[in-house]
């Protein structure tokens, strides 16, 4: 848990919750989505937990970005299940 203080008090709040607000500020400031990923790791939560950051920061990316990635993501998969 993450404390804030808002107006005075002290408010706890989720660890998901404030990683996911610095996900969204950061994507804001136009980190790129390679130092999304690494910060998403970092995080101390569950895998499906980053899951859904990976997939919020995911849906931040132009569609072309996001077309390219997937492409690369394929061709990585492929040249692994030859190897197999």
């Amino acid at each position: 848990m993450v404390a804030l203080l808002v107006s005075g008090r002290v408010c706890r709040v989720s660890d998901l919750i404030h990683c996911q607000d610095v996900v969204e500020r950061i994507l804001r400031d136009g980190t790129t989505l390679g130092d999304v990923e690494v910060y998403i790791e970092r995080c101390t939560l569950d895998d499906i937990e980053k899951a859904g950051l990976w997939m919020l920061a995911w849906a931040h990316q132009d569609q072309s970005t996001q077309l390219r990635l997937a492409k690369e993501m394929l061709a990585l998969v492929s040249s692994v299940s030859k190897v197999a």
